[in-house]
């Protein structure tokens, strides 16, 4: 399977003009807040183009620290505007790309969000590892991402992945040659 991170215009272009681009597909379509998702007009659309599975999600592109940071402030026009990734976001890209896994017909995922950098970056560099697929073959085709470390770090603890900092250090043991 190949992963390709789009800017949302790209995702845009191919249903206006038609692309049919790929076999098989499955598209994660990232939104702002309060952003138009992907329509049903526009998901028959996908589906002549090859897209047989589309998971429609919306937040912003924050860390945690930059997301309390604004909650904190007396910005109230900007703290209506965002939404943290959530634990529930995290867990339907998971079971989609688990579903895309287990069929193993898809030949490609495309994962966008407005730049295509940052938010489908880091579901993008995700979904490599989770498929067990080359993470140099991810950074081949996807050289200009630049992964939110929150999202990421998000995802792979979600999927156990990655253990939490207490529990990395709790299961090392080291002996006593080691102060020697």
């Amino acid at each position: 399977m190949i992963i390709k991170v789009f800017p949302k215009m790209i995702v845009e272009s191919i249903i206006e003009k038609s692309l049919n681009l790929f076999s098989k597909w499955a598209l994660i379509s990232i939104n702002e807040p309060n952003e138009k998702l992907i329509d049903l007009e526009k998901k028959q659309k996908l589906k002549q183009l090859n897209c047989e599975k589309i998971l429609s999600l919306e937040f912003s592109d924050l860390t945690e620290e930059q997301y309390k940071e604004i909650k904190k402030s007396q910005q109230q026009k900007f703290k209506e505007e965002l939404k943290l990734f959530s634990d529930e976001q995290s867990k339907s890209i998971i079971n989609f790309v688990n579903g895309i896994k287990c069929d193993q017909t898809f030949k490609f995922l495309v994962i966008h969000c407005y730049a295509g950098i940052s938010r489908s970056g880091a579901v993008g560099l995700w979904a490599s590892r989770f498929l067990n697929l080359k993470e140099s073959d991810f950074w081949f085709h996807n050289p200009t991402v630049y992964p939110n470390s929150y999202i990421l770090d998000k995802l792979l603890k979600m999927s156990g992945m990655k253990n939490n900092y207490e529990d990395f250090w709790n299961n090392i043991k080291i002996s006593n040659d080691f102060f020697n």
